[in-house]
């Protein structure tokens, strides 16, 4: 009667691990909020001219989504600027625009590439 059992158990054990192996469909799916940046002033304009952005933002999806938009500025020596941040929800099919204008120069006193 034991060796019964335990060949039950064996078999019940070989059962659980063969559904955990079976592959199951997945059922998440990324956010399709699709992101657009535009730079809309030349890269190596004079230093003190104001720069400008934009940044789309489209909801791509059946579902309203709540998206943090963050534009940064990196100095040459790796200081970090925020120019852009905001936490806007957006409806299904909406299409939010936002510009920006910076000037580097009243950030700081560095000139040399950017990121």
């Amino acid at each position: 009667m034991r060796l019964a059992s335990k060949i039950v158990s064996m078999l019940w054990f070989g059962v659980l691990v063969c559904a955990l192996m079976l592959p199951s469909p997945a059922t998440a799916q990324a956010n399709k909020v699709i992101l657009t940046f535009y730079t809309l002033t030349a890269t190596h304009a004079a230093l003190g001219a104001p720069m400008q952005f934009q940044l789309t933002q489209t909801n791509a999806n059946t579902h309203a989504h709540m998206v943090n938009s963050r534009v940064n500025q990196i100095s040459p020596n790796c200081t970090t600027f925020t120019l852009l941040n905001t936490n806007p929800t957006l409806q299904p099919g909406q299409v939010l625009r936002t510009p920006g204008t910076f000037t580097t120069n009243t950030l700081t006193s560095q000139t040399g590439t950017f990121a």
